[in-house]
């Protein structure tokens, strides 16, 4: 049996989809999963898949260009399934051709995209929070050297791709942070060693909060979630302390 994933990215819907992918290989299928370039290195250390790099080809016509990016990349991804004779599995939220109705689509109720991946592969929710992969203990080390001081820090991400950014509350003053930032040579998977050995965790949520979350009860640490969109929130993220999350009644 054989199944190709139709998640090409972001990196937090990596994060999101990575545990299904193990679900399937654990069912008997040889799981394939097509990505663009700029998500390889992620996805090629998930021992349970086999990864395809997409060319950036496109296929379709949107006023946002990140959004011919995935749509044609998971045209993509459905044209190798049929090559194939695989199963396609279409976790990327968005109706491929778009006459058809979503698959992601919302059942009754309010889901956060993470639940509508979960429910649409019929894979239990639980299974979220087991992510694995194929740690490189040498960059692991490389990195927590280059990053900490001490061994009493606070690891925070702040910044979301859109250029916004997040504040730390100023309780952690006078603290000792390690703010994670894009390394040349390293991803995100090279920070696991700064984070699991980190005394508290800041967040926005984002690609590394999703890597975080996907850690599950292996992180003992204190995880506290931010925003930078007031009360707004996509995630279900039930382990992550919400105190610093406005409410709705206190935004302006």
């Amino acid at each position: 049996m054989k199944i190709v994933l139709g998640q090409p990215g972001g990196y937090g819907d990596l994060f999101f989809c990575a545990p299904i992918a193990k679900h399937y290989a654990e069912a008997g299928y040889e799981v394939f999963w097509p990505v663009g370039d700029e998500h390889f290195s992620i996805v090629e250390k998930f021992p349970y898949v086999t990864p395809i790099r997409l060319p950036d080809f496109t296929f379709v016509e949107h006023d946002d260009p990140r959004e011919v990016k995935m749509i044609s990349k998971v045209i993509m991804g459905m044209q190798l399934a049929e090559q194939m004779e695989a199963e396609f599995l279409n976790l990327a939220d968005r109706p491929i051709p778009s006459s058809m109705p979503d698959p992601c689509a919302r059942c009754g109720h309010k889901e956060t995209p993470e639940e509508k991946k979960y429910r649409v592969s019929e894979v239990p929710w639980e299974k979220k929070y087991t992510l694995e992969w194929t740690r490189d203990i040498e960059k692991e080390n490389e990195l927590f050297d280059l990053v900490t001081e001490s061994k009493d820090y606070i690891f925070c991400h702040l910044d979301q791709s859109d250029g916004t950014t997040c504040a730390l509350p100023d309780s952690t003053d006078n603290r000792n942070i390690v703010k994670c930032v894009p390394i040349d040579g390293y991803n995100i998977l090279d920070w696991y060693r700064v984070i699991i050995e980190a005394s508290e965790i800041y967040c926005i949520e984002s690609s590394i909060q999703c890597f975080v979350d996907g850690l599950g009860d292996s992180i003992k640490s204190e995880k506290y979630l931010l925003s930078t969109k007031g009360s707004k929130t996509m995630t279900n993220s039930p382990a992550w302390n919400k105190k610093f999350i406005p409410t709705t009644q206190g935004e302006s």
